[in-house]
């Protein structure tokens, strides 16, 4: 099967676009996998933060993409409505395990504690990475939801606002309110008593 060229102007989705003009199923699956598997994933930890139920939401978003994947809008964002899926499981898994919890009377599982932190200046990329999990998951889960679109999948206000069906000023607003309550929770865990 020869995949026809298509124009620079697709950009990154240039390559998926053209197997899904020719109708070529698998490939397109195959690369939205490799291009926004990761992307997902990390998405979905920052959704119900659980490593079992991110990896769960993976699988089935590109299970519900290689299945609807003829539904798709003729120049649609790809990446906007794989996310769109990724965004309805979590909400899907979050409210699916609160239920489970209110029906069997179990209090949730306690977040791991952030104890031990030390108190150097100098801060590897995977303690801050962990730090700043472990602060989103201090906000609203609205607040975190907009963030994480925002500035881990780069999607543009108005692309968040299109996922969450929410008006493109109101992401911003959650995003404005959510920045500096991060960056309290941040400084406070590195730098405890500084206040």
């Amino acid at each position: 099967m020869v995949i026809p060229k298509v124009p620079a102007a697709l950009g990154e989705d240039g390559e998926i676009e053209a197997a899904r003009l020719v109708g070529d199923t698998r490939r397109v699956l195959a690369l939205l996998m490799a291009r926004h598997g990761d992307g997902i994933y990390r998405f979905a930890m920052a959704m119900p933060r659980d490593r079992d139920l991110a990896e769960e939401v993976r699988q089935q978003v590109f299970v519900e993409a290689y299945r609807d994947l003829g539904n798709l809008a003729a120049g649609s964002s790809l990446h906007s409505w794989i996310f769109g899926i990724a965004r309805h499981r979590c909400l899907d898994a979050v409210n699916a395990r609160t239920r489970w919890y209110e029906r069997y009377k179990n209090a949730p599982p306690d977040d791991p504690e952030q104890g031990g932190v030390e108190l150097d200046r100098e801060v590897d990329r995977g303690r801050l990475a962990r730090l700043l999990a472990a602060c989103l998951g201090k906000l609203a889960p609205a607040a975190r939801e907009a963030v994480v679109l925002r500035y881990q999948q780069e999607l543009s206000y108005d692309e968040a606002a299109a996922l969450t069906g929410e008006l493109p000023g109101t992401v911003r607003r959650r995003v404005a309110r959510a920045l500096p309550v991060l960056r309290r929770c941040v400084e406070a865990t590195l730098h405890p008593g500084e206040s």
